[in-house]
């Protein structure tokens, strides 16, 4: 990445703001908050469900919404990175949302279960006497996550250059 108005890539900035002592630990709060502030264009995006709306069956984008979590990483490595991970909880187990965005979803088959009779070989296997609902796989529109993350990442980017030159006009000045 460049930053339009010195010219400095993020790994010369990075460092400037190391040499800059105890006022570059501010300079460093700063970016780093300007980091989470355009991560979280990416993560409203994401967890929108008009966003997601056109990828997903009719009533779903809601209940994903919900159980939508986010966790942002700004890290000073060689050069400055943001990580925007994204997951999903269920009511037991995590979604699986790489199978989502690639375009499939695999749920229970709604009002199918069973209950089993008295005397049914079944019951060694299902002791609580109801037999689980089969699950079907359906095929979605991918890029649910993928797509709508990187609708918002230019926005996302330009609000992290504008921080890092603001930045970088600041340790120039001293």
């Amino acid at each position: 990445m460049r930053v339009h108005s010195s010219g400095m890539t993020a790994h010369q900035l990075a460092h400037r703001i190391n040499a800059q002592g105890t006022k570059g630990k501010g300079l460093a709060r700063q970016l780093d908050r300007a980091g989470r502030e355009a991560s979280g264009d990416i993560v409203a995006a994401v967890t929108n469900p008009t966003n997601t709306a056109p990828y997903l069956p009719r009533g779903y984008e809601d209940v994903l919404a919900r159980s939508l979590r986010t966790k942002t990483e700004v890290r000073l490595l060689r050069e400055r990175t943001i990580t925007v991970v994204v997951w999903a909880e269920g009511k037991r187990y995590r979604r699986h949302l790489d199978r989502i965005d690639a375009g499939t979803l695999k749920h229970p088959v709604f009002g199918r279960g069973r209950r089993l009779r008295a005397r049914s070989p079944l019951r060694e296997k299902f002791p609580s006497g109801r037999y689980p609902n089969p699950w079907v796989a359906q095929t979605l529109r991918s890029g649910v996550i993928s797509r709508t993350g990187a609708s918002a990442m230019p926005r996302a980017v330009q609000r992290f250059q504008n921080a890092a030159a603001r930045i970088a006009t600041e340790i120039e000045r001293g």
